[in-house]
């Protein structure tokens, strides 16, 4: 199971591939202009789209990754609706063009374009993932910090949405379970001096 996150990189990096060099960069022009400020403004608007989100409940306000959610969701919903507003706009713009998709550095940038756009698709889904349930593999992989291509994956939302990283939500839950353990340490010291306390015979 654990190698399985490294396949699923490495297969939709390898479609993306393929399907940006068969279309190529001019053909991808929709793509490119809702990429661009698809994340543009998705930096500019996450907060404002995260309070209306964190307004409508979707997430439980008192489970620990209520916040990263919310802004997950924020910042995937701008950036889709202006994807999905830029990418009509563009294949007029693309059809136009379409004289010009010749050659081999338009297959490359093509190629490019492409596994971008699905990488922070995938990015998204993986930390909806972890979201989901901070204790799986997938947080374990992300937080190894040793450079593999899931925790690679996994920062591209973030850095290019704006929104919360998974090292946001992994802080909230280490500062959580340091809570937890001094509680549980004060409740045991006091349990334990009370034992060893002197009985007093009163009698």
């Amino acid at each position: 199971m654990e190698i399985a996150y490294h396949v699923i990189v490495l297969a939709v990096a390898a479609f993306s591939l393929i399907k940006g060099w068969k279309y190529g960069f001019i053909r991808q022009m929709g793509g490119i202009l809702g990429l661009s400020f698809g994340c543009v403004v998705a930096h500019l608007f996450c907060r404002p789209a995260s309070d209306i989100i964190a307004d409508l409940h979707i997430w439980p306000i008192d489970n620990i990754a209520a916040s990263f959610v919310n802004d997950l969701i924020g910042a995937s919903l701008v950036y889709a609706l202006t994807y999905c507003t830029l990418w009509c706009l563009g294949r007029i713009l693309a059809e136009a063009m379409s004289v010009l998709s010749t050659g081999v550095l338009d297959s490359i940038f093509g190629a490019i374009i492409c596994t971008t756009k699905y990488l922070i698709a995938l990015s998204i889904f993986f930390n909806f993932a972890v979201a989901s349930n901070p204790q799986s593999v997938l947080m374990k992989y992300a937080c190894y910090d040793d450079g593999n291509i899931v925790e690679g994956v996994m920062l591209i939302a973030p850095y290019s949405l704006g929104c919360q990283s998974y090292w946001d939500l992994a802080h909230r839950i280490q500062l959580k379970e340091a809570r937890k353990i001094s509680y549980n340490l004060r409740h045991t010291s006091g349990v334990i001096l009370m034992d060893s306390a002197p009985n007093i015979n009163l009698s």
